[in-house]
């Protein structure tokens, strides 16, 4: 079987540059104004198959040396064949424009208006080229290498989204009514209701099922949500800007708040990717404790997402049931980190520190505990009515579209579709330990919540397996062995680029670092698996109830310290 580097190389000289195999993974630049008809063919040919367009990174090279400042990468996954491929592009700083691949790939609408947004690259042809995480009036890109960051800028209350709204209505033959309901606590516009126009709705970003981080313009009839304009920026805290000024390990910190719910998978999996870039080989014991706590972490991230998902659904005992096994997890991870919320335990090349005493002890305390919370909660729930009628069906989505939209995780398994990093492209062993990949069927809110249920009943599984192993191996102190490693020492990764990724509780959580080959990371781009899971949102309300959204935004996890960044 051929390589993914022996299929590419007739490519070479004609839309393909250059062709380079390093860390791993496979890396090629190419024409930028070739780089619609070239995804187009490495997603339709048969030979390649790339079903998902993984993330797009914009760089702001100028520090780096060559004619031209910006650099744009396409990652991209082949599902199917198991391959990854890094498509990297240049644009001048006079004209930095590419032309835009959101026709082949879906979720690059919202990724291509992040890169704008943050480097100002223009993407031709893109139908909604504005800012996504900043607000409209914003001045300056802030992730070019000469943003003033010590400058300040009033942020309005709110941005204005009626004019996308009457631009998608008029575009699908619908009028746009000036009456404005419940918009900014309530104030009608100007105009009069025709009585035959949709009502336009403001959810959010106060609401509760937001969280205070989402905020979705709708246009309703009756019910019925006719279309939606989403926003997003209400939690940008500048995590990729803030990362560039300090040295590798002082980058964990901020990984663990991306996402809070299982902030543990965010630390080990930036370590990951440094080490892959450094060529370390982490012990096996640190190895078997990171997959212990990995699987606490997705654990933990679940019960966050199916507990509260009922309560909002009207369902509050399940809560407590789940919630209390929760509690017991924060208590292991504060007894092991010192920190109930945000660790950054996990350093680069091991574990700075020991196990406590007892800690296998609690953790499987914590197991025994939870498989009763989860046969509580499917005899409450499984073959309820109500939550049947609210969650089956509703907000579904097909296998072939949740890839165009970049899904991953729990989101793009419900669809039927069987990917999981840890099988597909597994890491830290995960190939040896008996487990099985849970699927739903009809890509729904319902399927949604039982594939994280049932995740949780393997991550047991696994957590088990792991202590047995790690239990089996010779009894040096884990933080001995990881003090021998390259990886306590000043931290330098040699220039050059890389993309690494790992199965986190949402999805494909994934670091793409370039190197200057200084200790300060010169780009850290982040991979977040909730902002691809929710751009295609606008698809999966429009048509059902104001209600439904509920269950459906629930059933995303969305994470708002993932999707802002």
């Amino acid at each position: 079987m051929l390589t993914l580097v022996e299929l590419l190389n007739p490519l070479v000289g004609g839309d393909v540059v250059s062709l380079e195999e390093t860390h791993g993974g496979v890396y090629a630049a190419a024409n930028p104004l070739k780089i619609v008809g070239l995804l187009t063919q490495l997603r339709d040919d048969a030979r390649f198959s790339f079903d998902m367009l993984v993330d797009i990174v914009g760089v702001d090279a100028s520090g780096l040396g060559g004619v031209d400042r910006f650099q744009v990468v396409y990652i991209l996954a082949s599902t199917a064949k198991n391959f990854r491929l890094s498509v990297n592009v240049r644009t001048s700083a006079e004209k930095p424009e590419i032309p835009s691949v959101h026709a082949v790939y879906a979720v690059a609408d919202w990724l291509e208006r992040e890169v704008y947004d943050q480097f100002g690259i223009v993407f031709i042809g893109h139908p909604n080229l504005k800012r996504l995480l900043n607000f409209k009036d914003f001045v300056g890109h802030p992730l070019r290498k000469d943003f003033p960051i010590d400058g300040r800028q009033k942020v309005p209350e709110s941005e204005d989204l009626h004019d996308e709204m009457k631009v998608k209505l008029e575009r699908r033959g619908r009028a746009f009514s000036s009456m404005r309901i419940g918009e900014y606590g309530g104030e009608h516009g100007e105009g009069e209701e025709t009585g035959d126009d949709p009502f336009i709705v403001n959810l959010g970003p106060a609401h509760p099922i937001v969280h205070g981080i989402l905020r979705l313009l709708l246009a309703v009839e009756g019910e019925t949500i006719v279309a939606a304009v989403p926003e997003l920026g209400y939690l940008h805290r500048g995590v990729e800007k803030s990362m560039e000024s300090g040295n590798y390990h002082q980058v964990i910190p901020y990984t663990d708040r991306l996402n809070y719910a299982s902030p543990m998978m965010n630390n080990i999996g930036y370590c990951k990717a440094v080490e892959k870039m450094l060529g370390i080989e982490i012990s096996e014991r640190d190895a078997l404790l990171r997959v212990i706590l990995c699987e606490l972490g997705r654990i933990m991230d679940h019960l966050l997402c199916t507990g509260p998902h009922l309560v909002d659904l009207g369902a509050l005992t399940p809560f407590w049931y789940l919630f209390q096994v929760r509690e017991k997890i924060y208590d292991i991870m504060e007894k092991y980190s010192g920190v109930r919320l945000t660790y950054s335990c996990v350093r680069i090349g091991g574990f700075p520190f020991p196990l406590y005493n007892g800690f296998f002890d609690d953790v499987e305390s914590v197991l025994k505990d939870l498989m009763p919370a989860i046969d509580d909660v499917r005899r409450l729930v499984e073959r309820n009515r109500i939550f049947y009628d609210r969650c089956c069906k509703v907000g579904a989505i097909s296998s072939a579209e949740a890839l165009r939209h970049g899904f991953t995780g729990p989101c793009l398994r419900a669809t039927g579709y069987d990917y999981d990093l840890r099988k597909n492209r597994p890491y830290y062993s995960y190939d040896t330990f008996d487990f099985s990949v849970v699927v739903g069927t009809n890509g729904d809110t319902y399927d949604r919540f039982f594939v994280r249920v049932y995740e949780m009943i393997e991550s047991a599984k696994i957590i088990r397996q792991a202590i047995a192993r790690y239990k089996a191996l010779s009894s040096e102190p884990a933080a001995l062995e990881a003090k021998k490693s390259k990886g306590f020492k000043k931290v330098a990764p040699p220039a050059g680029a890389l993309y690494d990724s790992s199965e986190v509780a949402n999805g494909e959580l994934g670091y793409y670092i370039v190197s200057d080959g200084s200790a300060k990371p010169y780009r850290i781009k982040v991979r977040s698996p909730s902002l691809c899971n929710y751009s295609a949102i606008e698809s999966m309300v429009e048509g059902a109830m104001i209600a439904d959204l509920v269950s459906i935004i629930g059933s995303l996890n969305v994470i708002g310290g993932e999707i802002d960044r």
